[in-house]
């Protein structure tokens, strides 16, 4: 297993204790340590996605294993946290259950479609606006654990709130419009998969 594919894998394990933390935080009332130590695992998780993809691309060694897997590693980590926080009654006011049905719906619908093309030895290659709602996603989660730990019951509530809900409809714009840029791309491949 090569440099990339490791990291990739490491993405699952910093997975595990992320949600283990969001588990125990909960559990103890949302408490800001735990909920801490769960934002910066998140964030670690969060940039091994850009590091695997660079050391693949640096040092040429792009799989079919990386191509499938690193965005399955992202769809776990992105979906197990907004499905996480929408259970948590301080962040009700930010995620109601059918936006997570979105977002959930979205990610795995297209991974399955990569599957199949990368079956096909068709190319199913990241867009700019992929990229840009993986981008959003973090954020938001990013910023819901941050208004958990800094700004909840203070003072400066009224504005997190604002910029929370803000990002949440910017998540969702971003989730949807990427699906439909992808699906346009490889329309000629649902075509053919349907006719099969």
């Amino acid at each position: 297993m090569n440099i990339a594919n490791k990291v990739t894998v490491s993405r699952f394990i910093l997975s595990i204790v992320y949600f283990v933390l969001l588990y125990l935080a909960e559990r103890d009332n949302f408490d800001k340590t735990i909920l801490y130590g769960g934002l910066i695992v998140f964030i670690i998780a969060a940039l091994t996605d850009s590091l695997d993809g660079y050391l693949a691309r640096r040092y040429k060694i792009i799989t079919k294993f990386g191509r499938i897997v690193d965005p399955f590693a992202d769809k776990i980590l992105i979906c197990g946290s907004f499905i996480f926080l929408a259970t948590w009654e301080p962040l009700r006011q930010f995620l109601s259950g059918w936006m997570v049905l979105v977002i959930v719906v979205r990610e795995f619908s297209l991974h399955g479609l990569r599957v199949i093309a990368e079956a096909q030895q068709i190319p199913f290659a990241s867009t700019v606006w992929g990229k840009c709602k993986t981008t959003t996603q973090c954020i938001t989660i990013i910023w819901l654990l941050f208004y958990l730990v800094y700004f909840r019951g203070t003072a400066n509530e009224w504005w997190a709130v604002v910029i929370g809900q803000s990002l949440i409809w910017l998540t969702l714009f971003s989730t949807v419009f990427s699906a439909v840029i992808y699906f346009y791309q490889i329309r000629k491949m649902l075509k053919q998969v349907v006719e099969e």
